[in-house]
């Protein structure tokens, strides 16, 4: 009997050591700050500062170290890598966010535009555009003017059309003002045909009225 109560005993402090032990290491492992994570942005732009391609933005744990990808981009070849970090990094860059000041980074991936192709065309001619502005500001100035007073006269002629679409009064009051066919001419034809039917028919009453006359007689 008592052999039972022991090992009873024994059983039901195991049990409670378990069930205590279980408890405590759920409690430490709630007490453990979620991981804090960074961003690092990456933007592709060509050897004038254009954006060649959308830019990434990656998303990882502190202290872990990111690698970029280096896309191939028809028309361009890669020039250099603009580490936030630290440029012999090449496209490493280790996530930051235990500080405000390092949650967010960012690295560009810097490309040359390959001579003789479409790309390479495009940047002379915003390299020539931006020369051309800082020459002559006050020819670009006047084209911008130019612009302005096109796209607000194609802005008045729309509204006017759509004013004498909403208002069909405006619209009847300009069409009755227009040149009105003359026909004075056509009003005096009919009258003159209207006077010489009633003389006709005047002078056949008369006539009628004199043959009566005559075969009373």
């Amino acid at each position: 009997m008592k052999k039972a109560l022991v090992k009873i005993f024994i059983a039901i402090f195991t049990v409670g050591m378990g069930v205590g032990i279980a408890s405590n290491v759920q409690a430490n492992q709630s007490d453990v700050p979620e991981q804090t994570k960074g961003t690092i942005t990456v933007r592709y732009e060509n050897e004038i500062g254009q954006t060649i391609r959308p830019a990434t933005v990656n998303t990882g744990s502190s202290g872990v170290t990111f690698t970029a990808q280096i896309p191939t981009i028809d028309g361009y070849s890669l020039a250099r890598i603009e580490n936030g970090q630290n440029d012999a990094n090449g496209p490493r860059m280790v996530f930051g966010g235990t500080t405000p000041a390092d949650a967010n980074q960012e690295m560009v991936i810097v490309y040359n535009s390959v001579p003789g192709t479409s790309a390479a065309a495009d940047v002379q001619k915003q390299v020539q555009n931006q020369a051309d502005a800082t020459k002559n500001p006050s020819a670009a100035n006047k084209q911008k003017s130019d612009d302005s007073q096109k796209s607000a006269n194609q802005t008045a002629s729309t509204k006017k059309e759509r004013e004498n679409k909403n208002n069909p009064a405006t619209s009847t009051k300009t069409k009755s003002t227009e040149k009105q066919p003359d026909t004075t001419k056509e009003q005096n034809g009919d009258g003159a045909l209207l006077y010489g039917g009633i003389a006709i028919v005047v002078i056949v009453a008369v006539l009628v009225f004199i043959g009566i006359k005559l075969r009373k007689k």
